[in-house]
């Protein structure tokens, strides 16, 4: 559509008088503005300058083929909107010829004014509906885009919650193995100093067990250090049963 509303219509071919009351016919139509060509050179070049909504096409032009007409201006400008007309009846092959070079309509008979300005109608309404219709895929497109941008963005932040509910549960784990190993070197010191204190010198395994236990707490510092800085440790050899055994807590020792 053109920007004062009005659709560009190009009648194109015929003698004087049928272009001419083709023009009349048109002119009931308000929402159209009407120009004419003789030619099918004329034409084209109107085309190129104008750039016209439809163009209405006597099938028996001067120079060029109305057919060929047809094919030449929806190659070059296939978003334009072509009709084909004749005065006298057309064989149902003519007609299908037509459409084959790209016409979007063929009024294949004389027809009263009436039904050729509702043709043209009809065959706007068509193209209105389908520029309405690429608007609707256009903003369907950035509604999918955007609700998936959304999606995307919750997913994240999903993530992110599940992230902060693992790093809980391990600090909680980490927390609880802590204070096992603490406790077994704490007792441990307790019990050694009560065997001091009796002038007991046989505390070794006192000793021996509160070193094993801080070891252990500081190795476990050292991997939380490591994964707090997002540092992979060093790979070391160990044995299975002796990882094994670290895990499990272990009671404070006793006296014997």
């Amino acid at each position: 559509m053109r920007s004062n509303q009005k659709a560009l219509l190009l009648a194109v071919g015929g003698d004087d008088a049928s272009r001419g009351a083709t023009t009349r016919a048109l002119r009931q139509a308000e929402e159209l503005e009407i120009t004419g060509a003789e030619t099918g050179g004329e034409a084209l070049q109107l085309i190129e300058d104008l750039r016209p909504t439809l163009v209405l096409i006597n099938v028996n032009t001067r120079d060029i083929d109305g057919l060929e007409l047809c094919r030449v201006a929806k190659r070059d400008y296939p978003e334009m909107l072509v009709m084909l007309h004749s005065l006298a009846p057309v064989a149902s092959a003519d007609r299908a010829h037509g459409l084959d070079a790209g016409a979007d309509s063929y009024l294949a008979h004389s027809c009263e004014p009436s039904e050729l300005v509702a043709s043209v109608r009809a065959l706007l309404r068509m193209r209105k509906a389908e520029t309405t219709l690429r608007e609707l895929n256009e903003t369907l497109e950035q509604r999918v885009a955007a609700e998936l941008a959304r999606r995307l963005e919750a997913a994240s932040a999903v993530g992110q919650l599940q992230k902060m509910d693992a790093l809980d549960r391990l600090a909680s784990g980490v927390a609880h193995d802590f204070n096992n190993m603490m406790a077994v070197v704490v007792s441990s010191l307790n019990l050694l100093e009560r065997r001091l204190a009796k002038g007991d010198t046989d505390v070794a395994k006192y000793i021996d067990g509160a070193i094993d236990s801080a070891k252990r707490a500081s190795a476990l510092s050292r991997r939380l250090l490591a994964f707090a800085r997002q540092q992979s440790p060093a790979p070391e050899a160990r044995d299975v049963n002796q990882v094994l055994d670290e895990g499990a807590p272990r009671p404070p020792l006793g006296e014997t």
